[in-house]
């Protein structure tokens, strides 16, 4: 677990970098874990680059979702307490904790936390995912919790446009 998706997700740091120190320190029998890691990141980025109309059908659904939510009180109260670690799953909520503390899950614990935001909670997935990825590429949460309003954003040169949810600090 490296937790370098961000640096790298920036550019301060490449995979080619991110590569060679890894087999610098460990070698590369012991890296190569890491590395198809590192290599299908860049493949799956590339993949999606070449494909836009997916991440346009994605921040459509989640303008649709943010709507839902805005209109529906109950939707919004689970959704909030799935982001504040309050649902009552001792597991969900401990790793909802972790998300807000570090900004950061290991893939398993993200596999188990989609699964339980889906299937348990039966909230939108494009919430959940949202909501991790504002997390994670904010570094955290530290007192944030969603307001269930959206605000358009242009990210990577305005490829990148959807709903995201503002964040409000606890008092």
């Amino acid at each position: 677990v490296s937790m370098l998706s961000a640096y790298i997700r920036r550019r301060l740091l490449t995979e080619q970098e991110v590569i060679a120190a890894a087999i610098k320190a460990q070698g590369a029998e012991a890296s190569a874990k890491f590395i198809d890691e590192v290599i299908w990141r860049s493949y799956f980025k590339g993949w999606l680059e070449q494909r836009p109309g997916i991440w346009d059908s994605y921040a459509a659904g989640l303008r649709q979702d943010l709507a839902a939510l805005d209109g529906d009180a109950g939707l919004h109260h689970a959704v909030q307490a799935a982001e504040t670690a309050r649902t009552g799953l001792a597991y969900f909520d401990s790793w909802a904790a972790e998300l807000i503390e570090t900004g950061y899950l290991h893939n398993h614990a993200r596999m188990w936390f989609a699964s339980i935001w889906i299937f348990t909670l039966k909230l939108p997935w494009r919430l959940g995912a949202e909501a991790k990825r504002r997390k994670e590429e904010g570094g955290g949460g530290r007192g944030g919790r969603a307001r269930g309003r959206r605000r358009e954003e242009e990210e990577e040169g305005g490829r990148r446009g959807g709903g995201r949810w503002e964040e409000e600090e606890e008092e």
